[in-house]
Order: C-alpha cells, then sequence, then structure tokens
C-alpha cells in the first residue's frame, strides 16, 4: 500500500487520527477487517440520512474517520469534508441574519415590530372570533 505524502491539517481530528493509525496497524487483522467494515456501514448509513431523518453528515464523518485509520484517500476525504463543514459552518443562515442586523439595524427593527404587530393581531383574531 503506497502512502500518501502527510500535509498537514488545520482540524484536530486528522491530527490525532495520524497519532492513532499506527497503533491501530499494530491490532489483529480481523480487527482491522472490522473497522474497515463497520467504516463502510456507518458512511451508507450516513449517506441514507441525508435523504432520510438523522444526522448524515456527522454519521459520514465518523464512518471516513474509521475508513482513514486503513486507508490514506478516506483521510484525503475526511480533509475535504471539514473543510466543507467548516465552510457551511461559516455560511449559516444564523450568521447571515446577524449581519443583516449589525449592517441594518433600523430595518431590522421595523420588520421585527411589524413581526409582532401581525403575531399580536393574529391572536388577538384567534381569541376574538373565539377560535379556541
Amino acid at each position: 500500500m503506497a502512502h500518501a505524502p502527510k500535509r498537514g491539517s488545520r482540524f484536530a481530528l486528522v491530527k490525532r487520527l495520524r497519532d492513532n493509525r499506527h497503533n491501530h496497524r499494530q491490532r489483529h487483522k480481523a480487527i482491522r477487517g472490522l473497522t474497515i467494515a463497520a467504516g463502510v456501514v456507518v458512511v451508507v448509513a450516513g449517506l441514507l440520512m441525508l435523504v432520510l431523518p438523522g444526522p448524515g453528515l456527522a454519521v459520514i464523518l465518523v464512518g471516513l474517520y474509521l475508513l482513514a485509520l486503513e486507508f490514506h484517500w478516506a483521510e484525503r476525504l475526511l480533509g475535504v469534508a471539514l473543510e466543507h463543514a467548516d465552510r457551511a459552518k461559516d455560511s449559516s443562515f444564523s450568521k447571515a441574519v446577524v449581519r443583516f442586523v449589525k449592517t441594518h439595524p433600523r430595518l431590522s427593527a421595523l420588520l421585527f415590530a411589524l413581526f409582532l404587530t401581525l403575531a399580536a393581531a393574529f391572536v388577538f383574531s384567534i381569541f376574538a372570533l373565539d377560535l379556541v
């Protein structure tokens, strides 16, 4: 098995993986085979969870970690997946809202007041029309 060059990673998980790989390679071949099988099953389960309810991306990362104990291609995929997850976290909806509120405070206050007015009108109409 050819070894890929070790590149630096800014993720502690990948650094810890590189430290654990040597110890894992000393284990019995049956344990290593079970680790590969478990990694494949966990990745497939994570892929299914992308379309079914469940934490698909987190499960895929766990499966890739298991596979990366044996395969350098899985380590590269794990690094790419962590990069994408980090970028997605940085461009999340909540951060976009915070950025909007900071750049447009008056418009944000107006929209919030409009929301509260509509919510109060909705609650009032439920009680006024005796729907409860």
